[in-house]
This record gives structure tokens, sequence and C-alpha cells, in this order.
């Protein structure tokens, strides 16, 4: 996939500056700041949304009503609306157990029947991704143990050449 425009916000105006800033030189893409969620929702082909776990939606389902979409949350769910997930043509995720054990029983959110499948299955062939350029997907994705594990030891080694942190036993 080659991404012609990235369009960035972030609700610390300093943070999105750096942001837009420090990837223009690191990569040869037109990077744009936006005021707002959705201006940037209305406007993207392929929407990533890096946020905490949210008490309150933000994501309204008009801001996600064309066709096309790709919608990735990084953490969970917890950013869109019950009515923005369900809009979607396909929902993904990464493990359908954990994800119900999070969202199995939250009202208005997709259930095990909605979900399309496992984004390794996906991956292996075992389901279909997009099916034309008309679809709306969303993955969920709440982590799998494994990217802990690979990003742990990421930082382990760097403190590890840095010479920072502290050693301590567990058992």
């Amino acid at each position: 996939m080659n991404f012609e425009k990235v369009l960035a916000y972030d609700v610390l105006e300093g943070a999105q500056s750096q942001y837009v800033e420090e990837m223009s030189e690191k990569y040869d893409l037109e990077i744009e700041g936006k005021s707002g969620p959705r201006e940037v929702a209305e406007n993207a082909d392929v929407l990533v949304n890096a946020t905490k776990e949210m008490t309150n939606p933000v994501g309204k389902k008009e801001w996600l009503d064309r066709k096309g979409i790709l919608v990735c949350p990084l953490v969970g769910a917890t950013y869109w609306y019950p009515e923005a997930i369900n809009s979607m043509d396909k929902i993904y995720v990464d493990d359908i157990d954990q994800y119900l054990s999070f969202w199995g029983d939250r009202e208005g959110y997709p259930d095990e029947s909605s979900i399309f499948g496992e984004i390794g299955e996906v991956i292996i062939g075992k389901k279909k991704g997009r099916e034309n350029n008309k679809e709306k997907i969303m993955t969920i994705n709440e982590g799998l143990a494994i990217e802990d594990i690979s990003v742990g030891k990421e930082v382990y080694d760097l403190a590890k050449e840095k010479n920072i942190g502290k050693k301590i036993e567990l058992f």
C-alpha cells in the first residue's frame, strides 16, 4: 500500500506539531495536522487511532459513512461508539476469545456472530480480507502476549545497550 498523504491529530497541539515535523523529515510524504479527529476520520482511507482506554467514546458513525475505509483502533474499540463499529461491513479481531472477554457483555458492541474473523485467519488464507474497494472494515486489536514479549525484548536490549534501568528479583 502506498500512502500519498498522512493526516494527523493529537489532543496536545505541541505533540501534533512535533509529529508532523519529525515525520515529514523522516518520510517522503505530505503530512498535515488537522484541527480535530472528525476532520481526520472523514478524509482518511486508512484510519489508525492510538488512544488510551476511553470511558466515553468519541468516534461517531457519521464520520465513517463512506465506502472503502479501513479503521484500525490500536487500543481496543473504546474510542468508537458501538453504532460506528456496527456500521462496518467486516470486523476482524486479533483473538476472538480475548475480544469476547473484554467486549462480550458490553451493550451495543459486536457479539461473536458479528465478528467476521481473526486477523491471523486472513493472513493464512482461511478467511477473506477485503473483497472489494467499497467494503468498510475495522480491526479490533486488544493485543496479544507475543506482542508484549517482542516489545519487552526490544526495551530490554535497548536498556542494556545504554546501561540504564534497574535489575530486580521477581522470584
